[in-house]
């Protein structure tokens, strides 16, 4: 092998070592981007995952609140239903 096609052979290796190192670095750009957006997109995820929780909860308070109130409505209206039911029976007899 002469100088002149080992000089030649270095140099294609070091090329190609240029061009295998590029296309490493590219490729980790790459995806330290895509594994940023990642993490983005999961943090607002998670911000509105705890907001639609708290959401959540408070109309679950709510429809406690409102199926008390009603129950406390139908106490009402059954014992008034049964004292005019009562009082109307006893006029009667």
């Amino acid at each position: 092998m002469s100088g002149f096609e080992l000089w030649f052979y270095r140099g294609l290796v070091a090329i190609l070592v240029i061009v295998v190192w590029w296309a490493i670095r590219r490729f980790a750009t790459q995806v330290t981007t895509k594994l940023d957006q990642l993490i983005a997109a999961i943090q607002e995820l998670s911000g509105k995952n705890i907001e639609h929780t708290e959401r959540l909860n408070q109309l679950t308070q709510q429809q406690t609140d409102h199926t008390s109130r009603l129950n406390d409505h139908s106490k009402r209206i059954r014992n008034l239903e049964l004292k005019t039911t009562n009082n109307a029976n006893g006029k009667n007899n």
